[in-house]
């Protein structure tokens, strides 16, 4: 299962990412994996978004999928991904 959160603007969504940022040790311990690809600091916002403009390359998206392949052979079968932004992107830049 892969949870994307995903985060609109001035709904909170960044207290969630940060939760999840300081938690990350806790989740992944209790069987939810919060993958390293494209972690950023801080508040824990996902830089995976702007791929979606071809900003970082599209290397991320490959990235990630083994990331989470790797997770998956680890033992987990549940991933979260926090999106900041996702709600912007148009369905066109999704697919």
């Amino acid at each position: 299962k892969l949870y994307i959160h995903i985060g609109y603007p001035k709904t909170g969504s960044t207290a969630i990412q940060s939760h999840v940022a300081t938690n990350r040790d806790w989740l992944m311990q209790h069987g939810v994996y919060v993958p390293e690809t494209g972690f950023g600091s801080g508040a824990g916002h996902q830089h995976i978004l702007p791929t979606l403009n071809g900003l970082p390359p599209p290397r991320v998206f490959n990235d990630l999928t083994a990331e989470l392949l790797q997770a998956e052979t680890s033992g987990y079968d549940t991933a979260l991904v926090p999106w900041e932004g996702l709600a912007s992107a148009n369905c066109n830049q999704i697919s």
